[in-house]
């Protein structure tokens, strides 16, 4: 269950533990891990040689710079690793959490059941009721509607015409 990256390890306990105990345990960082001291970080105490200086002195000041800017390459390097790590951890703890709570997946619910309305024959006094119908369906249970829209509620209800309405 431990999808911590390997520079973490658990402090106690088993790794096959719950997610709930597992969470609760200390995290420490493992010594081992490549991770960023800034203990040694360089001091720039680069000067720049004046014009009358000789070529071994240039060289040498080319040569400082050169290391200097090595050393930030890498470092940013070091950063950059340190930060996707990081994100590898949100990432796995975001997944984690998804899967206690249920996936993420809305929970269904339950919407109450309404009847369909009566055929329709294309009466005049029974428009009114047919329209009432169709409307109460589409506002109590909408998940029957979402994916198609306005073009599912039309076809919905022209499936409850016949006769002269139908043709």
């Amino acid at each position: 269950m431990n999808n911590l990256p390997n520079h973490y390890t658990v402090a106690s306990g088993d790794s096959t533990s719950s997610f709930r105990s597992a969470m609760s345990q200390q995290y420490t960082l493992n010594p081992d891990s490549p991770d960023i001291s800034m203990a040694n970080t360089p001091q720039l105490t680069i000067h720049h040689p004046s014009m009358g200086n000789s070529t071994e002195e240039n060289l040498h000041y080319q040569q400082e710079l050169y290391d200097y800017i090595e050393w930030q390459g890498s470092t940013i390097q070091a950063l950059q690793e340190h930060v996707q790590k990081q994100d590898d951890i949100i990432h796995t703890l975001h997944l984690a959490v998804q899967s206690v709570l249920g996936g993420g997946a809305q929970s269904k619910v339950t919407e109450p059941k309404v009847n369909n309305p009566m055929e329709f024959s294309g009466e005049k006094s029974q428009l009114e009721h047919f329209i009432s119908a169709c409307e109460t369906k589409f506002l109590v249970q909408p998940s029957l509607f979402q994916k198609g829209g306005e073009p599912a509620k039309v076809l919905w209800a022209s499936s409850f015409l016949s006769g002269v309405p139908k043709s």
